[in-house]
């Protein structure tokens, strides 16, 4: 039971980060790094939110490879559509 919402949790969570990206992605390239940034503040205010620091230890690293991974992906998804 704990691993199928675990498991919906993540597939959840994938699902976000690939609609995110995607909708990035349909943005010409020089709009995608202010957007970027609108995505990152969203994440922060997020931490906050919960009485995080997104700024310190585990939190911004977790927000720094949230950010990289995304952007990794919206390049990918822009390299395919001819978008790059």
């Amino acid at each position: 039971m704990v691993d199928d919402k675990r498991d919906e949790a993540v597939k959840a969570s994938i699902a976000s980060v690939q609609r995110i990206a995607m909708r990035l992605a349909d943005l010409p390239p020089e709009k995608r790094e202010e957007a970027l940034e609108i995505v990152r503040q969203n994440y922060a205010d997020g931490i906050k939110h919960f009485g995080g620091d997104a700024e310190c230890g585990p939190y911004r690293r977790w927000l720094d490879i949230q950010m990289e991974g995304l952007r990794a992906l919206v390049s990918e998804i822009g390299d395919r559509r001819g978008k790059a």
